[in-house]
């Protein structure tokens, strides 16, 4: 019982500290312009953003698979539908803040 708590906890210290990096990455995307939309700045356009989101997302997953180093963070192993669930959450961060600069626009204009 003891072992069960303790891999159910190292599981939810690693989707916290997942979700922390993903949604920064959501963060990073959103604060790149306040009124105009991301999509149409050019979401790929400033390289060095992406160049620093992989990077974090590698740093991540280096430190959910190196025996030491997962002992140091407690961090384990994810499954395939945790690393789903994470690469999706920045999604509707990203989709609210575009909606929230669409209503500014729109209610600017009436």
């Amino acid at each position: 019982r003891h072992f069960s708590a303790g891999v159910v906890h190292m599981r939810a210290t690693t989707m916290v500290l997942g979700a922390i990096v993903f949604t920064q990455v959501a963060n990073v995307l959103n604060c790149r312009t306040n009124t105009v939309s991301v999509f149409k700045k050019g979401l790929f356009k400033n390289k060095n953003i992406w160049y620093g989101i992989i990077f974090e997302i590698i740093l991540f997953f280096i430190l959910t698979v190196t025996p030491g180093i997962q002992q140091v963070f407690n961090t384990t192993i994810l499954t395939m539908s945790d690393w789903l669930f994470l690469f999706l959450l920045p999604v509707p961060l990203v989709l609210l803040d575009e909606l929230r600069k669409w209503l500014m626009y729109h209610h600017k204009n009436i």
